[in-house]
């Protein structure tokens, strides 16, 4: 009885042990996982950040081509009047 006893105070004690280090990689797990979405959301705010840039960039480019294309019609169409 003594050798059942000693016996399931040793397994009560390794259990504990294995709980306790099950709970410490969970923990570490945990925090793991945290900084991979902190870093996730870093990303995801830089790269939407970048397509509004470019964008911006891509509309002032378009004004900016449609003014130079319109702008000799433009004086094409005043030089012919005068």
């Amino acid at each position: 009885m003594l050798q059942a006893k000693a016996a399931l105070k040793e397994a009560k004690a390794e259990f504990k042990e294995l709980l306790r280090s099950e709970r410490e990689a969970a923990k570490a797990a945990q925090a793991e996982l945290k900084q991979a979405l902190k870093r996730e959301q870093a990303l995801i705010k830089l790269v939407e950040e970048k397509g509004r840039v470019m964008q911006a960039y891509g509309d002032r480019w378009a004004k900016k081509q449609i003014a130079a294309i319109q702008a000799p019609a433009k004086k094409r169409q005043t030089g012919r009047r005068s």
